[in-house]
């Protein structure tokens, strides 16, 4: 069924890849089944087919999952050409809900429907990627999935008890779209862009009744040239230091991370591809002195090529803004900007690995590839609540008394 949505445009132009997908989703993860989804299969006609499906779901905890190959980590409904038996044989729309929805995300925001798309989906990122103008939202009519006359919601932000009166989610809709406004305006470096959002974050913190007010004069001082000199304000201390032991902390995370997940599923190895040479060749079993090195060429050849491609680095931004609901947070404005800056330390830490290992030879696909396996295997499942890797990133920030906003800006600043 249609309804009105409000979604990046990029989401409107996806499909799914299917057979020709670089990456399948219905692989080398867990793709679950309802009990209700259960009971529809196990209630089909006796047959070859319906053994198969039966022979293929794993009991879970909260329900049933597609059983995939010990030694290929394949979906058992796959066929040998890597399409979907249950596809085939009974109709899309008599897939799980998981393998109908996904890689879209759908919230629901102040009674308005939203629709992201999860960037484990290599084409998700691809789109997302696939023009260099701003990342712009539209209001369009979008083919839903109703499970019992109900739309499946990953996020939901309503006017509950815990949301009366707060600031956050009754101006929600303004900040999040003032947020966007400042991301993309490219007369002036992201970095600065980054400190500007801090500013007003922690001023509508301190003053939440008069948010309508600092936006417009906000909106004002940026358009006057008032934040142009803020970097030449700030007073900052050996930022190559701290930026080189946040960067190094975080891609020990990555590296730690994808080699469990190797050790625990043999079957990802083929994923990752190059991707986990890359990491032990930038930090691996070496000398401070020569990661010292290596992240100094990473950085420099990454500065290179987003001066001529920042769009990258900013739709990212822009779309991670709108799926994560930045600026709202139940603790405070503040602690969604700490998140929304760990976030994009994490990327970039990680997106380094890459750009020493390629170096003036990179090219987007390995941008896009990097992305996309950061999300799939560690990121994934992250939303309003921080995920894991994140809280790692906040906890080492903590421990070095860095989450004050001058030692923000120090670890952002180009």
């Amino acid at each position: 069924m249609e309804f009105k949505v409000l979604c990046p445009e990029y989401v409107k132009e996806f499909n799914c890849l299917g057979n020709s997908c670089k990456y399948n989703c219905c692989r080398e993860w867990r793709m679950d089944v309802s009990n209700k989804e259960y009971e529809y299969y196990n209630a089909l006609p006796s047959g070859e087919f319906k053994e198969r499906i039966m022979e293929n779901l794993v009991k879970t905890k909260t329900g049933y999952c597609w059983k995939c190959s010990e030694t290929t980590g394949v979906c058992g409904l796959l066929n040998k050409d890597n399409l979907c038996e249950v596809y085939i044989n009974l109709s899309p729309e008599e897939m799980p809900y998981i393998c109908r929805a996904y890689p879209r995300r759908i919230s629901l925001i102040k009674g308005d429907i939203e629709v992201a798309l999860d960037l484990s989906c290599i084409e998700a990122v691809k789109l997302l990627f696939s023009h260099k103008e701003d990342l712009n939202f539209i209001l369009t009519d979008f083919d839903l999935i109703e499970i019992e006359g109900k739309i499946k919601c990953e996020h939901i932000m309503e006017n509950k008890e815990n949301n009366q009166d707060f600031y956050l989610y009754n101006h929600y809709e303004d900040l999040n779209s003032f947020c966007v406004k400042v991301l993309k305006y490219k007369k002036l470096p992201l970095d600065v862009r980054f400190m500007i959002l801090g500013l007003f974050i922690q001023q509508i913190d301190s003053q939440p009744e008069s948010i309508d007010l600092i936006i417009k004069e906000y909106e004002k001082e940026i358009l006057n040239g008032g934040f142009d000199n803020i970097k030449n304000e700030c007073s900052f201390k050996d930022v190559f230091v701290k930026q080189l032991k946040l960067s190094v902390n975080i891609v020990i995370i990555i590296l730690q991370k994808y080699k469990a997940i190797v050790n625990n599923n043999f079957k990802i190895k083929k994923l990752l591809g190059d991707y986990l040479e890359q990491l032990r060749n930038f930090i691996d079993d070496y000398s401070a002195k020569t990661v010292e090195s290596n992240f100094k060429i990473a950085l420099e050849k990454y500065n290179q090529y987003m001066a001529t491609n920042n769009y990258i680095i900013e739709n990212y931004i822009v779309n991670e803004i709108f799926t994560r609901k930045f600026p709202f947070d139940l603790k405070s404005g503040y602690n969604s900007y700490i998140n929304l800056i760990a976030h994009y330390l994490i990327i970039k830490s990680s997106l380094l690995v890459s750009f020493y290992h390629y170096k003036d030879d990179i090219k987007l696909d390995n941008i896009i590839d990097n992305i996309m396996l950061l999300h799939r295997l560690i990121i994934r499942g992250y939303g309003i609540e921080n995920s894991i890797i994140e809280k790692q990133a906040i906890n080492y920030l903590e421990k070095n008394n860095s989450l004050d906003l001058i030692s923000l800006f120090e670890l952002i600043l180009e």
